[in-house]
């Protein structure tokens, strides 16, 4: 595809190069073509004031002020110019100020703090559109410090679920509480305060290995860095780089592996210490290796904390006790890996399936 690519870059480029040029054209005609017209202008009043005999003590101040408003006149094309230009990028940054707020803050929001975790979805359901539903009546209540793992195919509505409560988006109907308080009565802020995240691709900045590790709390007592990178198993390959916890890793954590950005973003999650903690395929970057320990390492952690694991890999299951098995937005399981073997067709598929 290197051919085609450079051909469609090449053309793009010849037609920014066409519009600039164009661009240049109309600012440099501003300056003659005012010039021109003030010089027309002037030898007309000359023209006419010769006509009528008028006298020249009469014309010189019509000469004057004719020849006064060619600067002004020609600054005024010039910023006409400018505000064409400032219009197009105007309106994209319109755009986006203009978008619709989906999501609000309650005027009069209640305290949502010290939680312990219990989570309830009552009769929710969602869509992205109006035709098929991403969640269908799900009924689930999660006790506080439970260790949820969220099955399914692909496009079943684990990841939707996960967004719900985390308020990324409103159920169409029904209703997502934490500790019995609807989500929509707290603010967006204080909820997901008590929430550690930790997504299939995390976003790490281009900053050092502590900071990217801090941003989960930056007035974090509950560990120290070095504390996190160890429970995490990424304290050994960290000092291994250049300056260790002052290492530079580049864009998007460009100067790591899969494994070590995603072991940086569990540390993210370990030293936020929410009540709350969602791992999205958090282990899908890992070796096998790396996982066993890792899953270790949050099999102790998790103690007290509600956890859901939306997961495809079966081993990453095993940190749960209790499966949610999820098909066309509804919940057709719920329980543990021996109960779902022999009871959900589905679940027991794609176990079975894997192996």
């Amino acid at each position: 595809l290197q051919k085609k690519e450079e051909k469609k870059f090449r053309d793009l480029i010849v037609q920014l190069f066409k519009l600039r040029l164009k661009l240049i054209k109309y600012n440099h005609l501003i300056a003659p073509t005012v010039e021109i017209i003030a010089s027309i202008g002037i030898a007309a009043s000359i023209y006419h004031a010769a006509r009528v005999e008028i006298s020249l003590e009469d014309l010189t101040p019509i000469i004057m002020a004719l020849y006064l408003s060619y600067e002004p006149i020609k600054k005024l094309g010039s910023i006409y110019a400018r505000i064409r230009q400032c219009t197009a990028a105007l309106d994209r940054i319109e755009y986006i100020l203009d978008h619709p707020i989906v999501i609000e803050d309650p005027k009069q929001p209640e305290p949502f703090e010290n939680i312990k975790g219990k989570v309830e979805f009552q009769n929710v359901e969602f869509s992205y559109d109006n035709d098929s539903p991403a969640l269908n009546k799900i009924d689930v209540t999660v006790n506080a410090g439970q260790i949820v793992a969220l099955v399914g195919p692909s496009g079943a509505g684990k990841t939707t679920f996960a967004n719900l409560l985390m308020r990324f988006h409103d159920p169409s109907s029904g209703k997502v509480r934490i500790d019995g308080k609807d989500l929509r009565s707290i603010t967006q802020a204080d909820l997901r305060s008590q929430i550690a995240y930790v997504p299939q691709n995390p976003i790490l900045f281009n900053d050092s290995v502590r900071n990217n590790i801090l941003l989960g709390k930056t007035d974090s007592s509950h560990l120290t860095t070095e504390e996190a990178g160890r429970k995490a198993y990424a304290h050994e390959f960290i000092e291994d780089l250049p300056d260790g916890y002052n290492t530079q890793i580049g864009e998007r954590g460009s100067r790591l592996s899969g494994g070590q950005i995603q072991r940086i973003a569990i540390a993210r999650a370990l030293i936020r210490n929410a009540p709350i903690l969602i791992l999205d395929e958090a282990t899908s970057a890992l070796d096998s290796e790396s996982e066993q320990t890792i899953q270790q390492a949050l099999r102790n952690l998790v103690e007290g904390k509600t956890v859901f694991i939306i997961a495809h890999r079966f081993s990453t299951i095993s940190l749960a006790d209790r499966i949610l098995v999820f098909e066309n937005g509804r919940t057709v399981g719920d329980g543990t890996h021996k109960e779902l073997i022999k009871e959900c067709d589905l679940y027991r598929r794609l176990h079975d399936g894997q192996k």
